[in-house]
């Protein structure tokens, strides 16, 4: 797509290059998970312990290989991903979702930030190659929502998302 971009002329010829690149995405029929994920991972659930109790309940092998991942997620992350979907949703703008995720960025990859899970999946996948990871706060019990609070108000270092 790249190559082909490089060599458009002009803004009128973007469409049609995008347009020969594009498949089309498998129908709802053709997703037999959609019913499941629906169920576990609905707007419904107020919380992220809601969606483990749904796959618990759930005795597909989709749902006992989505709470393995799940298991080996940080947990921090987890919460901080539940939270951002569901004050996503609420933004009245991409410029108000972008700066909510600069926001998220900047605390996970500052040293100094709330949490270090970012450091510790580099360590454990790429660096020790061991993929035992040492999350802190080990468990979701251990993650309140003050200590992911940090994420979505601290102005990030060196100022905030200018769009």
């Amino acid at each position: 797509m790249q190559e082909a971009l490089a060599v458009v002329k002009g803004p009128h010829e973007v469409k049609s290059v995008l347009d020969s690149m594009a498949t089309q995405p498998p129908t709802t029929e053709q997703i037999e998970n959609i019913p499941s994920i629906d169920r576990c991972f609905g707007s419904h659930h107020a919380n992220l312990e809601s969606i483990y109790k749904a796959l618990q309940e759930d005795s597909s092998a989709w749902a006992k290989e989505t709470l393995k991942a799940l298991d080996r997620a940080s947990p921090t992350s987890l919460r901080v991903v539940f939270r951002q979907l569901r004050e996503g949703a609420t933004k009245k703008s991409v410029a108000e979702c972008l700066q909510m995720e600069y926001r998220i960025a900047d605390g996970f990859m500052r040293p100094s930030g709330p949490s270090k899970d970012f450091f510790e999946g580099v360590r454990a996948t790429l660096v020790d190659k061991d993929k035992q990871y040492r999350w802190t706060p080990a468990n979701l019990s251990g993650v309140s929502e003050d200590f992911i609070a940090p994420f979505f108000s601290q102005n990030p270092t060196g100022g905030d998302l200018e769009l």
